[in-house]
């Protein structure tokens, strides 16, 4: 089984033993956590957070709680400027051909919505959103947004690229945390582990996640 698959198993057993208390104490933390890290990353145009700091999204939960779950390719991205809250913050729109809709009513075609990008030189990252290139193939898990778009669910953690095979050598599928910090607790202190890039064939990876959807709102 993949490390982070595994992993992920671990934690969300390690943390439903903690308590309803430290449960209350953790999700008021982790909602400071994820504040932190997107005002450092929105001060302002040119502003890059060097670091960003999240929980690590247990991967059947990834699943279950994703509006959509498809496999296909970039066809095209680009950034264009949003009015939000009275400021203009670049977004990044990246169109998608579906090749699979593994989980949800998705057409044949879709647009992710990330926050951040460049507008004529001038630009806004958030580290550990998903950067997506022409032709890549991939396989995002997304939350549905009011106009129709959608954006990956955690960010990078919802993001996994297909690299092609070689002769004898099947196609992979990589998740590429390394931007991320993923914080956990220990007797009531916070720890900060580094993301990884963490890979597993892609046959296999899409049979399990078939597997998931199917228990979680498959394909309608």
């Amino acid at each position: 089984m993949i490390s982070w698959l595994a992993e992920t198993r671990r934690a969300r057993v390690d943390g439903d033993n903690r308590g309803e208390g430290m449960g209350r104490r953790r999700a008021f933390t982790l909602a400071s956590v994820a504040l932190g890290a997107f005002g450092l990353a929105t001060l302002g145009l040119g502003d890059v957070a060097h670091a960003t700091v999240m929980v690590e999204v247990p991967f059947d939960r990834l699943a279950r709680e994703s509006d959509a779950i498809v496999h296909g390719r970039v066809l095209r991205t680009g950034s264009r400027l949003v009015l939000d809250a009275g400021s203009a913050r670049p977004h990044t729109l990246t169109e998608i051909e579906v090749f699979e809709p593994i989980k949800g009513a998705v057409g044949d075609r879709l647009v992710v919505d990330e926050i951040g990008g460049t507008v004529q030189d001038r630009g806004m990252w958030i580290e550990g959103t998903p950067r997506f290139r022409r032709g890549e193939e991939c396989v995002l898990f997304l939350r549905a947004l009011p106009d129709g778009h959608f954006r990956t669910y955690a960010m990078a953690q919802g993001h996994f690229e297909v690299r092609p095979g070689v002769p004898g050598v099947a196609p992979t599928v990589v998740r590429d945390t390394s931007a991320v910090g993923f914080a956990s607790w220990a007797q009531g202190t916070m720890q900060i582990q580094p993301g990884t890039i963490a890979s597993m064939p892609l046959d296999a990876f899409l049979d399990y996640v078939r597997d998931l959807a199917e228990t979680t709102g498959g394909a309608r």
